[in-house]
């Protein structure tokens, strides 16, 4: 049977969050959309503190893509190694206003520990 089917390569298996926080192949494999650089963004310049619209809601068909962006970002607000983000560094390069978030995020380090409810929900 396993010589009739198989994977497609470049495939990407579900992710949870909760489960794959620490997981690197999912925050190198994450590559974004257009909409996925504008949500990180917005959270991005969220995290200023004059900013007072920082909750979001996320709504999407299964299997778009949003337990992946949002475990991405919430690596991104954890300040994880910049390096894991192998597909999406290119694209942040491309756009100077989120590189610039980017980087004061980074090297802000004031900013509080982010809050994701529902980490194992689906």
């Amino acid at each position: 049977m396993s010589e009739m089917i198989s994977v497609a390569s470049g495939f990407q298996y579900s992710v949870n969050i909760g489960y794959d926080l620490h997981n690197e192949d999912k925050l190198k494999n994450f590559i974004p959309t257009q909409s996925a650089l504008r949500l990180l963004e917005e959270i991005l310049a969220s995290t200023s503190v004059t900013s007072t619209e920082r909750a979001r809601i996320l709504i999407g068909a299964y299997g778009k893509g949003k337990s992946h962006i949002v475990l991405t970002i919430l690596s991104i607000l954890l300040r994880k190694d910049l390096a894991l983000f192998e597909k999406l560094l290119p694209k942040i390069e491309e756009d100077p206003k989120l590189a610039q978030y980017i980087h004061n995020y980074y090297s802000d380090l004031s900013h509080h520990f982010p809050f994701a409810r529902g980490l194992t929900g689906g």
